[in-house]
């Protein structure tokens, strides 16, 4: 489980957890979340918002929600290090030889 705040390559990766709507899941409270992305060094930088793509699809609630506010919370902070992993993978075409 990772926190609300965890800080990854440099970068401070903040979710930002939502109620879903009531009866969203059909079953109780659902929650979704949104991440922020900014430079760990520049915490008052309002950074980057990105949607969670688990969270993106409202049409399918199996998957638009997350059943406690600890798993949409990782959920999205999975999210941004998928992201910055992405963004900072070595590049192949540059290999020394």
């Amino acid at each position: 489980m990772y926190p609300n705040r965890y800080i990854y390559k440099g970068y401070l990766l903040l979710a930002r957890l939502s109620t879903a709507p009531e009866g969203a899941n059909g079953s109780g409270p659902a929650f979704t979340a949104t991440l922020d992305i900014r430079k760990a060094s520049q915490p008052d930088d309002p950074g980057f918002t990105y949607p969670v793509p688990a969270f993106a699809n409202a049409a399918d609630a199996a998957v638009a929600y997350a059943l406690s506010p600890a798993q949409a919370i990782d959920t999205a902070i999975g999210h941004g290090i998928d992201i910055l992993a992405t963004l900072f993978a070595p590049d192949p075409s540059r290999q020394e030889v």
